[in-house]
């Protein structure tokens, strides 16, 4: 009996791996490109009631790269301007869980990397 007063249940037939956590940026890339591949199947099925919300970001880091990819192939001066208001609710995101501006910031580049890579997995989705 679990402390919310659940039955936990065991059963042989589960196969469950735990690779455990990355150790580098590339490595949390990786495994949130394949998290992210999980969590749009989960969305199709539930027809959008479940992961929307790491979606959305998904959706929002790729625009602020592709915003950032614009400036620079057509000279737009504005780039230093995309790069930081662009980058604002990225570090919201991280400030919120730090209280801290610079740790926000930090935890505001791991955001984006998360949904930069949940949407790679759209692109490689199969």
């Amino acid at each position: 009996m679990s402390n919310s007063g659940f039955d936990i249940l065991y059963s042989p037939e589960l196969d469950v791996v735990h690779l455990g956590e990355p150790k580098n940026l590339w490595d949390f890339f990786k495994k949130e490109v394949w998290r992210g591949k999980g969590v749009l199947r989960l969305f199709l099925k539930t027809k959008g009631k479940v992961g929307g919300k790491p979606l959305l970001l998904a959706l929002y880091s790729i625009m602020y790269l592709t915003g950032g990819f614009v400036c620079i192939v057509y000279g737009i001066r504005s780039l230093g301007v995309w790069i930081i208001f662009g980058f604002i609710p990225f570090w919201l995101l991280g400030w919120v869980k730090t209280k801290g501006i610079f740790s926000g910031i930090r935890l505001g580049f791991m955001y984006f990397l998360y949904g930069l890579a949940r949407g790679l997995a759209w692109v490689n989705f199969g």
